[in-house]
């Protein structure tokens, strides 16, 4: 998005909303894949301790014992609403919402316009609501015509993580058509909000889940693939214009909400509230986040600790460095990565302020001999302290996920495209 930096993608309604309110720069998530992803944004919990470790389409889900934002909010008193469906567990996704619209409309447009309904009917006598919205514009394949043809791909410089190919420049060309479609969505529901006369009273807060469907991105560990957006507006209690740089992980953002909200923070949460620093509070930064991969298309464990200068990455198996989501092998070019790449070591290090895009590590290197250590401890404590099933080197059951052939693209039936997950 233009307002986090993108020098291309244009997100002139969601750019208004960032100087509204509070902008974040350094917000990671914990893991990139969609399911585990929010799992973590609804629990507060990280992966491997809620239980939500694999894609909810193919056989995981969040246990009936783990509560959700839309658990505590019902107890609280608000009407919970759900548009576009839920992705955190096996159930309809209506599951545990008081409310919920049609199944099966996440484009952002159907979206836009349920949503827009659902505020103009909504009556202030119900009490507050409590609405989340779940677009999948910008999940691959990006191939609705509204994303075509908004940006040429021989203007498009990649960014340093990928190849400046031609096949690159058109699929980020179809990409950053979604984003800017869906920015207009957006816009849709946030003039909606001040028609109705919701938007003075209403926390607002756009997020996405993990990074984009590239190799380094979604399904690795790599800063492409845990960077995420999040922008916050609440008129008369954000100050317009607002920029955060402490660095945050999405499983801080439901304590955040309950504690913006007035709520208690139950003990079993794993994040921390960041809202003392939207409110002038005192408030002691993150000095690391965590993140971890366990099942996408496959059983792959790895783990990784950030802090502001460091990355350390440890991975569990040993496979291409590279790991491409389902989605991305419908490029056959994007599968020869498969049998060119190289096996990833245990242990990755990188030296994220003279390195930012990660692609020598330095775990090899005697002067990082400290650092890797320290990296080291805040790693295995954190496994400790979370208990974190791969210490023991414990298999979870995966029957219900799809093992793919890891130096192969996988077969692909003639004359049909497979949409991935």
């Amino acid at each position: 998005m233009a307002c986090l930096g993108h020098p291309t993608v244009k997100t002139p309604r969601l750019d208004q909303f960032a100087a509204e309110g509070v902008k974040f720069t350094s917000y990671f998530c914990v893991a990139t894949a969609c399911s585990p992803s929010r799992g973590a944004i609804m629990t507060g919990r990280y992966s491997h301790a809620n239980g939500l470790i694999g894609l909810a389409n193919r056989g995981w889900s969040l246990p009936e014992t783990e509560r959700t934002t839309v658990d505590h909010l019902n107890d609280a008193g608000y009407h919970t609403v759900n548009f576009g469906g839920q992705h955190e567990r096996k159930a309809t996704s209506s599951y545990r919402y008081k409310h919920a619209g049609p199944p099966g409309r996440r484009k952002s447009d159907l979206l836009a316009d349920d949503v827009c309904e659902f505020l103009k009917r909504h009556d202030p006598k119900i009490g507050p609501f409590y609405l989340n919205v779940y677009s999948q514009d910008v999940h691959a394949p990006w191939d609705r015509p509204e994303f075509l043809g908004k940006y040429n791909p021989d203007d498009i410089r990649p960014p340093a993580f990928l190849p400046n190919f031609p096949f690159v420049r058109k699929a980020l060309s179809a990409f950053y058509g979604s984003v800017s479609f869906m920015d207009a969505q957006v816009g849709r529901i946030l003039d909606t909000l001040r028609q109705t006369g919701l938007a003075e009273n209403t926390l607002v807060i756009f997020t996405t889940d993990h990074g984009i469907s590239f190799p380094r991105a979604k399904s690795g560990i790599y800063d492409p693939g845990l960077t995420t957006a999040l922008l916050m507006r609440w008129p008369g209690r954000f100050k317009p214009g607002t920029v955060c740089n402490h660095l945050l992980s999405n499983v801080d953002l439901l304590p955040t909400q309950l504690d913006l909200l007035g709520l208690p923070i139950p003990k079993e949460i794993q994040g921390r509230s960041f809202a003392p620093a939207l409110l002038g509070g005192s408030y002691t930064p993150n000095e690391h986040v965590f993140a971890e991969r366990n099942f996408h298309d496959d059983y792959d464990p790895m783990r990784a600790v950030r802090t502001s200068r460091y990355k350390l990455i440890r991975n569990y198996s040993e496979r291409p460095r590279h790991k491409l989501p389902s989605e991305a092998t419908e490029d056959d070019t994007f599968a020869t990565l498969r049998t060119s790449d190289k096996p990833r070591p245990f242990e990755e290090l990188y030296d994220l302020q003279k390195d930012p895009n990660e692609f020598s590590s330095v775990a090899d290197d005697p002067a990082y001999a400290s650092a890797l250590q320290d990296m080291r401890q805040r790693l295995d404590k954190w496994m400790s302290d979370t208990g974190d099933y791969v210490r023991g080197a414990v298999e979870p059951i995966h029957s219900p996920a799809r093992d793919t052939n890891f130096l192969t693209p996988p077969p692909r039936p003639a004359g049909k495209t497979k949409k991935g997950a």
